[in-house]
């Protein structure tokens, strides 16, 4: 699995967000690259099947 993720997943998600802003504005391409930011714990948990610890939601 670390093997795929470096070689195939890495590559296409750079490559992606290279080429993205010369066919979207770049304001979306900022809140897209902020969602991304903020969602991605939250899709890892769901693909993993993992659900988050009450302590993760508190603020500090």
């Amino acid at each position: 699995m670390p093997v795929l993720v470096g070689v195939l997943i890495v590559p296409v998600a750079f490559g992606l967000i290279a080429t993205g802003p010369r066919y979207v504005p770049a304001p979306e391409v900022a809140l897209l690259l902020l969602l991304q930011t903020v969602l991605g714990a939250l899709w890892v948990w769901m693909a993993v099947g993992e659900a988050p610890h009450g302590a993760t939601w508190r603020e500090a």
